[in-house]
């Protein structure tokens, strides 16, 4: 065989090598996704009754009683665990299969956006 058959080969090796690990890494970040919806719905809450509310800008919500404690553990901590989880296992995944950063994180970001924006999106119409 010609040099050109072997290298048309590695080429579409790798290219099938990093198609299945993008795959992976967004596979990997949507069901962190899915499993951190009610953390990050939780962070937008905290948001929402810690920062917008003091200042005016929404309603506080009269079923908060339980002061700043609950809110800050449940939509700070731990989305920040999440988000540490999520960030170790994509670098893990972009180093051991040899992609390229400057695709995998975008689209590792977006698959674990992605549960939680559909969620919010159904629960505001």
């Amino acid at each position: 065989m010609s040099e050109t058959g072997v290298g048309s080969r590695e080429r579409a090796s790798r290219g099938r090598r990093s198609a299945v690990g993008y795959g992976s890494v967004i596979l990997c970040s949507a069901v962190l996704g899915a499993a951190g919806v009610l953390p990050l719905v939780m962070a937008l809450y905290a948001v929402d009754q810690l920062v917008l509310a003091p200042l005016g800008l929404t309603r506080t919500d009269p079923t908060n009683n339980d002061g700043a404690a609950p809110v800050v553990i449940v939509g700070v901590l731990v989305p920040a665990v999440v988000f540490a989880i999520w960030a170790f296992l994509t670098a893990v995944l972009i180093r051991r299969l040899g992609l390229l950063g400057a695709w995998s994180w975008p689209l590792a970001a977006a698959a674990l956006a992605t549960p939680t924006v559909v969620f919010v999106a159904t629960r505001i119409g």
